[in-house]
């Protein structure tokens, strides 16, 4: 369905896939791809192909009798279906993997009977099952993920009533988030190849996407020139605006120059894995490396140094795309000790502002699967 083509350039090699979509021929812009992530890519567009020509798949069981699955019948739809979607760069493995994981925990804490028979009280036993097996913290992750396997279920009409909503989770203290100091941003980007890995590294930076979300970005969601990014798919699912720094608009111009007319329309065409591999490659070259997923702890940057600008919460969580304050509240936490420096240096003529290093910190932290 889809073909790689190769061609060497004065930077080095590239390459392109070309397909075919309604009879009509496509063909990507020339992107610095190994044999690996180019294989990946064209699998990928193969897969979303496949699926605009089978737009009315329903599950293993048809449409008639979708709403009588049962529970390891659910897990195999739920896998196969979201399977689709890592294919097409919507879903990371990694969160996939994690999702299938504690759905399958569940599985074995309640009988295989109808997804419909699922009571409040199976999901308590689950969650005091995980409880007894593992720290608050882990329990409240599994139980995260199990809500959103069974949301996404419900958004599918495999499940027909919400009975998971009222089981709360643990309450434990957040650690303060990791992130990364100016100049270790500096050497993680140094250690990326001119480039689709770099200008994707600068996109994340300075606007705070989520992996998945930067897989979801096209051309045309840049309004005026190149001014905001309008964010139509996110985790929440509810458009967010983002306005872009003017350093940004520079690279984002001379990034939209280098393609030719009726080129590739994502502007990083690869799946949210590849990022994350990319990310934390350069991460340990330049011996910065964090426990943690690197994308999300550049994130947690862009909060933090929001926060120590001044910026007010609201701001702070439109841009990062929080629905509430508390993530928010959280950066600016991580400020208190810039506070303190600067009224020591109160009426001096040079003011030095340090920051807490993310490496006092212990602990994960994590505000998002993605």
């Amino acid at each position: 369905m889809a073909s790689i083509e190769k061609r060497r350039f004065k930077s080095g090699v590239r390459r392109r896939i070309v397909y075919w979509d309604n009879g009509r021929r496509v063909v990507t812009s020339w992107v610095d791809w190994n044999v690996r992530e180019a294989e990946g890519e064209k699998r990928r567009i193969e897969a979303e192909l496949r699926i605009k020509q089978d737009q009315q798949k329903v599950g293993p069981l048809g449409r008639r009798k979708i709403r009588q699955l049962t529970v390891s019948e659910f897990l195999e739809f739920f896998r196969e279906e979201r399977m689709n979607e890592v294919r097409v760069g919507d879903l990371s493995i990694e969160t996939l993997k994690r999702l299938v994981y504690a759905f399958e925990l569940f599985k074995g804490v309640v009988r295989d009977k109808n997804m419909n028979e699922i009571t409040t009280e199976d999901i308590e036993l689950y969650q005091q099952v995980r409880s007894k097996e593992i720290s608050a913290r882990g329990a409240n992750k599994d139980l995260i993920n199990l809500k959103t396997v069974l949301n996404w279920g419900k958004r599918n009409r495999v499940i027909e009533w919400n009975v998971w909503e009222d089981v709360e989770l643990h309450k434990v203290s957040k650690k303060l988030p990791k992130f990364y100091l100016p100049d270790e941003l500096d050497k993680i980007e140094s250690f990326l190849p001119e480039g689709l890995r770099k200008f994707a590294f600068q996109v994340t930076k300075f606007t705070a996407v989520r992996r998945t979300e930067l897989t979801r970005i096209r051309w045309k969601n840049f309004r005026g020139n190149f001014e905001y990014l309008i964010l139509e798919k996110t985790k929440k699912d509810f458009e967010r605006s983002v306005p872009i720094n003017y350093r940004l608009q520079e690279i984002l111009i001379r990034r939209k120059r280098e393609i030719r007319p009726g080129g590739e329309d994502l502007i990083v065409p690869v799946g949210p894995d590849t990022i994350t591999k990319w990310f934390r490659s350069a991460e340990k070259e330049a011996g910065v490396y964090m426990r943690g997923n690197a994308v999300h702890i550049l994130r947690h940057s862009v909060g933090v140094y929001l926060a120590s600008k001044g910026s007010a919460l609201n701001e702070i969580a439109q841009i990062l795309g929080h629905q509430t304050l508390e993530m928010a509240k959280h950066y600016s936490q991580i400020t208190k000790v810039r506070e303190m420096a600067t009224i020591q240096g109160l009426y001096e003529k040079e003011k030095v502002v340090t920051f807490l290093s993310p490496n006092e910190e212990s602990g994960d932290w994590e505000d998002s699967l993605n």
